[in-house]
């Protein structure tokens, strides 16, 4: 098996995928939609859920990096497929543009936090670079938040429309029951900090090699729980702090559309930058991760939330800078 150096739809690959909470499996997968560091691949179901019938088989999507893919060089032009299936599948994914962001690789070569490129210029976390942590949080700890979130709606509790965009409500989590709040709490105190003292770029980021020690001021009504509902989503926008966490509390399957999509950063003024993005060009980045999953990254990097275009999609975000007071 050699990586595979120049991906064309319809190729054959052969990747190792490792969902969160499943068995590692090493897949054949067929490219859907190659791209410059990650493509889009279409290979048998590989988590819990529902994927679409094709053939008889049931197919998902998922976006892998091209570091970690591989195709056989004896037979690569016999493993190419007929062409009338490689556009029912490009139909079937532009129907929606779901793909799953699937952790992949040898465990030797697989680092946690996974960093997903934004760009060939990139420095870890620090300039177009996102990280994604997979199983960051629990099921259980999942559904605290979502049941929490849920019990507000139905009790009609007030909750933010974030930027006035409809089908969209955050609750921030200290409008939430006590459980949830202390959920909260220690995540950010026992877990997240812990595990951002150990990245390589923390000193660089925070300036203190102890974080517990800084102070920590979020963004308004953050941490929060958004809870998305059909058309809900978030326009491209920065955050503006020193980082973002952003962690999906649904399954999969419980909702259509979504995801976070990112923009390089380049080195022009970034309020430009930020106008000038197109949800339609080469260079964005959709991640679904599966439930449970992390993602952070710097407050400088243009984002925005995909509109959900079926179910209820729930999300836990924060973003947040460290301050020392002293």
């Amino acid at each position: 098996m050699t990586v595979c150096p120049d991906l064309q739809p319809g190729a054959t690959v052969w990747c190792l995928l490792r969902p969160p909470y499943g068995v590692p499996t090493t897949v054949e997968a067929i490219v859907v939609q190659p791209g410059a560091l990650q493509s889009i691949l279409a290979c048998p179901l590989q988590h819990q859920g529902e994927g679409v019938k094709i053939n008889g088989s049931n197919i998902a999507f998922y976006l892998v990096d091209n570091r970690h893919l591989h195709f056989s060089t004896a037979d690569s032009q016999a493993r190419r497929i007929g062409e009338s299936c490689v556009t029912t599948l490009c139909s079937c994914f532009a129907e929606t543009s779901d793909a799953i962001f699937m952790p992949a690789g040898e465990e030797s070569s697989l680092s946690f936090p996974i960093e997903v490129r934004l760009a060939r210029d990139h420095k870890l976390f620090l300039w177009n670079s996102v990280l994604v942590v997979p199983g960051f949080f629990s099921r259980e700890e999942c559904h605290i938040f979502m049941d929490a979130a849920d019990r507000a709606a139905s009790a009609g509790t007030a909750a933010g429309n974030y930027s006035n965009q409809p089908g969209l409500n955050r609750y921030p989590i200290k409008k939430l029951d006590l459980e949830a709040q202390m959920l909260s709490d220690s995540l950010f105190q026992d877990r997240l900090l812990p595990f951002l003292e150990h990245t390589p770029f923390a000193c660089e980021l925070f300036g203190a090699e102890s974080l517990k020690e800084l102070k920590a001021f979020f963004s308004p009504g953050e941490p929060a729980v958004n809870r998305y509902i059909t058309g809900g989503g978030i326009a491209p926008h920065m955050d503006r702090e020193q980082l973002t966490l952003n962690v999906l509390l649904s399954e999969a399957d419980a909702f259509q559309g979504g995801g976070t999509a990112f923009w390089p950063q380049t080195r022009s003024d970034a309020k430009a930058s930020m106008e000038k993005v197109d949800e339609e060009e080469e260079d964005m980045v959709v991640l679904r991760p599966l439930q449970g999953t992390a993602i952070l990254f710097n407050g400088q990097v243009t984002h925005a939330g995909r509109a959900v275009t079926a179910g209820i999609r729930h999300a836990y975000v924060a973003s947040f800078s460290l301050v020392c007071l002293e």
